[in-house]
């Protein structure tokens, strides 16, 4: 058993390909108000395994939610072999839920042998196009006059961790939705993926340098994320909602030659629309869900069937 992020850290600083969500960094960044633990386990090929638990407790229970502003987890292959964990910390929880990473849903431990997998979608541009190419599969009434309305707008590139966050928090306001996370989570949380030169603010403004709309753009390897996006709600009119998206989509293909856009999610019905506006594509990932405990596992599945996607 992996015991906290240190370790991890040590196991996995060489692993050149691992998805942002799974670099201990960006965990330290999201796992605040529990404890981090990895399960250590082999496949039956001989391959080792790391499973990144965040375990929080409520009422007495311990459980293992996905951390706030990390869209997922799962499984990391590792370069060397490691013993199985002796205690699995799934006999310590009630309850388990992650969204494991694309295609790692194939490397599950024997523990979760007979858990509840859900089928779930995000979605994708291939960037490996021509950028005319691009844009020519977006949607014909984005391209002919949400991106035209929004053209005199000025585009600014920066660092100003404070504008993302303070246009997050003012479109959580008008959509009157409280957010998951305190402001100052949210601040610590974008601050180190700038320290890690993972990230870059991408803000629309007026002549007279007020902000309309912004995001967030992080990445890894291979691949940009759609992070974090907010608007002034008092300039919703303007299109630089939608401006923005396309601005991020350039700057991932033309400055940080990454291969994929990813808009990490959504399954959210009015956001789906916008994602198959730009043209993008439905990409499958697994929800796993474990429960040790059948009366919470009943009440959780209970509960959800009164949730949005």
């Amino acid at each position: 058993m992996i015991k906290n992020l240190e370790e991890y850290h040590e196991l996995t600083k060489d692993l050149v390909n691992l998805p942002i969500y799974l670099k201990s960094w960006y965990l330290k960044s999201v796992c605040t108000e529990g404890d981090f633990k990895a399960l250590v386990y082999n496949n039956e090929f001989g391959s080792s395994y790391l499973l990144p638990i965040y375990i929080k407790s409520k009422f007495g229970l311990k459980y293992a939610p996905m951390p706030n502003l990390c869209k997922w987890l799962g499984p990391v292959p590792l370069n060397t072999i490691l013993p199985n964990s002796k205690h699995p910390i799934t006999k310590k929880i009630k309850f388990l839920e992650q969204n494991f990473y694309y295609n790692s849903h194939y490397n599950l431990p024997k523990e979760f042998s007979g858990v509840d997998q859900i089928k779930c979608h995000s979605y994708q541009i291939d960037l490996r196009q021509q950028i005319e190419d691009i844009y020519g599969n977006i949607n014909s009434g984005y391209r002919n006059n949400k991106l035209p309305k929004a053209e005199n707008l000025i585009l600014k590139i920066s660092k100003d961790h404070k504008i993302i966050c303070d246009l997050q928090f003012m479109s959580y306001g008008y959509s009157n939705f409280s957010p998951p996370f305190s402001k100052e989570f949210l601040l610590a949380h974008v601050k180190s993926i700038i320290y890690n030169n993972s990230g870059m603010v991408l803000s629309l403004h007026d002549r007279f340098g007020k902000p309309y709309a912004a995001a967030f753009l992080i990445w890894d390897t291979d691949k940009a994320y759609f992070h974090l996006a907010g608007m002034d709600p008092n300039y919703k009119k303007s299109s630089a909602s939608i401006r923005i998206i396309w601005e991020c989509i350039q700057y991932s293909k033309e400055i940080l030659r990454k291969n994929i856009f990813d808009f990490e999610g959504s399954m959210i019905p009015r956001l789906e629309r916008v994602r198959k506006n730009f043209g993008a594509s439905k990409v499958y990932y697994s929800k796993v869900k474990y429960f040790n405990n059948d009366f919470i596992g009943k009440a959780i599945k209970f509960k959800n069937r009164f949730k949005s996607p």
